[in-house]
């Protein structure tokens, strides 16, 4: 909905740190991102990236929301 170009293969993690994707050809304005990693999703203090001390979730939000 968001006029953002979908391809076949949406990268994703695979090892080590979360993944974070912006979707490409969006409309300005409305940007689309992704992150992915390995664990339980939900309870986002609980998401670390290995030899973290802290979650990474909250400045990933912070940074989207910075954006508008």
């Amino acid at each position: 909905n968001n006029g953002c170009t979908v391809g076949t293969d949406v990268p994703h993690w695979t090892s080590g740190n979360h993944f974070t994707y912006e979707y490409v050809g969006c409309k300005p304005g409305y940007p689309v991102v992704i992150s992915t990693f390995q664990g339980k999703h939900g309870g986002a203090e609980a998401n670390k990236d290995p030899g973290a001390s802290s979650s990474w979730v909250p400045k990933e939000i912070w940074d989207f929301f910075m954006r508008f």
